[in-house]
């Protein structure tokens, strides 16, 4: 941990286009993880929140008391309206009038050492118009991304161009998880821009077993995110578990996540209806925040078929650091940068993307294997040594100290 007596503080301001409390999801999860270790470490966090509330709890929910220490969230607009439409109709009016200048007055009134700008099209557009700040009010600009530029843009090619030859090389910080990244977004970048390989992060503290933990009553193969086929490749894991099913007849096939989209369950449920596995297999739907560490702590095998796409061919699975942190045994695909960190049949149990047999045949392995204890908590101690969040803050808040030096 960084050390707490340091004299300096850090005073950042994230500007969020939405509520990172709201959703737990891996853009979220990385946000916060790494937010709540600087604020843990002499820095204070300001969090301000682009888009509007959906509800009149959301914005009761980030106030102080809610917050972690040293953490502090508001909404650029102050006002809740009942009615969708109503809402929807307003914000947009509102942000196009009001926005740049109320987030001009604010970065003015406070003295900001970080703006922090996260990934979203307004948080794109307001920075473009606050940049020329940045000599007059002395703070540096950090910025982080996980995936490619053009995931989250949307079909929006003029804010994709812009991004890339306009806003980009006017970051003085940009941390990126992957090395494939890294190459990337070198080519958008000033000279000038310090560039911090960050990989995936993990709150390790979440996932330690305690006497609170409540045990498992049955073996299970857990799953935990979208239902997505393309991306995360839903449907092979399912239709690899129904293969050996009758193989394991005391385990099962829990997934824990929304069930979007809705033409992926779709199919799904049709693998599931066709081997006849509706009690084998199980939804759980979405759990919160607080449920998701004892469902992964419970389960007997952790499981992620991620097919190979351009998507993930640059990014780094989130809830595979999850994963690892339970020190249960872990069967994943050859995806990414994953074999940059993990070993087959040493760390986890790796199998060939986009292939239904052979993640079949690493699941049957991992179930099978008496050594299958040990392979999971060398998986642990792989994420302790490279996906630890205190490790990675520590390496972020040397860099963004020596920014506010320069």
């Amino acid at each position: 941990m960084i050390n707490a007596m340091m004299k300096s503080q850090l005073n950042i301001l994230a500007i969020l286009g939405n509520n990172p409390f709201l959703d737990s999801n891996a853009a979220n999860n990385r946000f916060l993880g790494i937010a709540e270790e600087l604020a843990n470490n002499n820095c204070k966090v300001e969090i301000l929140i682009l888009n509007c509330a959906n509800n009149r709890n959301e914005k009761k929910n980030i106030t102080q008391n809610n917050l972690p220490n040293n953490i502090y969230c508001s909404y650029l607009a102050p006002y809740f309206i009942e009615n969708k439409l109503l809402r929807k109709l307003f914000f947009k009016l509102y942000f196009f009038l009001f926005s740049t200048l109320l987030v001009k007055k604010i970065v003015k009134k406070n003295n900001y050492d970080i703006l922090w700008l996260g990934v979203h099209t307004r948080v794109t557009n307001i920075g473009l118009k606050i940049f020329h700040l940045k000599k007059t009010f002395n703070f540096k600009i950090f910025h982080e991304r996980s995936e490619y530029s053009w995931i989250g843009m949307g079909n929006n090619k003029r804010i994709h161009y812009k991004y890339l030859n306009e806003f980009l090389p006017k970051i003085d910080c940009l941390a990126i998880m992957t090395k494939t990244l890294i190459d990337y977004y070198n080519d958008f970048l000033n000279p000038r821009t310090i560039v911090i390989h960050l990989p995936m992060t993990v709150n390790l503290n979440r996932f330690n077993k305690s006497d609170d933990t409540p045990s498992k009553k049955t073996n299970y193969i857990a799953y935990c995110g979208t239902m997505n086929n393309h991306k995360d490749g839903v449907n092979i894991l399912i239709q690899s578990f129904a293969d050996i099913m009758n193989l394991f007849p005391n385990v099962n096939l829990y997934l824990a996540g929304e069930l979007t989209p809705q033409e992926d369950c779709l199919m799904q449920q049709e693998i599931i209806k066709k081997y006849n596995a509706t009690n084998r297999i199980v939804y759980k739907g979405a759990l919160t925040k607080d449920e998701i560490p004892d469902f992964l702590l419970n389960a007997t095998i952790l499981a992620m078929a991620r097919p190979k796409t351009k998507q993930t061919e640059g990014g780094f699975p989130t809830k595979l650091g999850e994963y690892l942190a339970t020190g249960n045994p872990v069967c994943v695909t050859d995806i990414g940068e994953i074999s940059n960190y993990l070993k087959d049949g040493e760390s986890a149990y790796i199998a060939q993307p986009n292939s239904i047999e052979s993640f079949t045949n690493v699941l049957k392995r991992a179930l099978t294997d008496h050594n299958a204890k040990d392979v999971g908590i060398n998986g642990q101690q792989i994420a302790h040594k490279f996906f630890n969040s205190e490790i990675q803050a520590k390496i972020l808040y040397d860099c963004l100290t020596k920014l506010k030096k320069d």
